[in-house]
């Protein structure tokens, strides 16, 4: 059995997160995302993450939003994808965020060593 938090004893105080567990909650991951996901991929053994959308239905002006953790990076993720714009990444503590507009359907890499390039389709 592996527990979330390493314990000591004697007196059961909480350290800090086990390994397995803190690789997990050290991947990339949406934080806001305009209509649908329609695939995630995060890899926290590489720290690479992919997703695919469509904004169908969302605000306009919406805006796709990621957190990528700081750990093992060696400078700013490498962000890729299709149907994005107005890409910010932006340093915070711990990491950063990456932000962008998207076109109808959309897909975003980080540090998969793809380009960004134009809208991947149309809304009807």
């Amino acid at each position: 059995m592996v527990q979330l938090n390493t314990i000591t004893c004697p007196g059961d105080h909480q350290q800090s997160l086990t390994a397995p567990f803190a690789a997990l909650v050290s991947r990339a991951y949406p934080r806001s995302a305009p209509g649908r996901l329609t695939s995630l991929v995060s890899d926290y053994d590489h720290r690479r993450m992919r997703l695919t959308g469509s904004s169908r239905g969302a605000a306009r002006g919406a805006r796709l939003q990621v957190w990528v953790p700081q750990a093992a990076h060696r400078g700013p993720p490498v962000v890729g994808g299709a149907g994005l714009s107005a890409i910010q990444v932006a340093a915070v503590p711990g990491g950063w965020i990456v932000s962008a507009q998207v076109a109808c359907s959309y897909s975003l890499t980080i540090d998969i060593d793809q380009v960004v390039t134009g809208p991947i389709g149309g809304c009807r």
